[in-house]
């Protein structure tokens, strides 16, 4: 996938002939029960997603070539799931 520089535009790809198109989508409550897909996410008042946040506010700082936001992005927190059997 194209992505834009985060220092510009927060990222935002300005020509459209660069974007990634969305080609298809489907909202699960329009797939038969029986067809839809199944998974486990982490609960996100546990303690161990907690400790996930925790270490994404406090990164090990040798890690950084610049330091990490004082205020922790959403979008920069995985959020721990995978698919299971129906």
């Amino acid at each position: 996938l194209n992505r834009g520089d985060a220092d510009v535009d927060i990222g935002v790809i300005q020509d459209k002939a660069q974007r990634d198109p969305i080609v298809g989508m489907k909202f699960a409550s329009d797939v038969p029960a029986k067809d839809r897909p199944h998974y486990w996410i982490i609960k996100t008042e546990s303690p161990s997603f907690a400790e996930l946040k925790d270490k994404r506010r406090h990164p090990a700082p040798e890690f950084y070539h610049r330091p990490p936001l004082a205020n922790l992005d959403v979008c920069s927190v995985p959020v721990t799931m995978r698919k299971t059997a129906p």
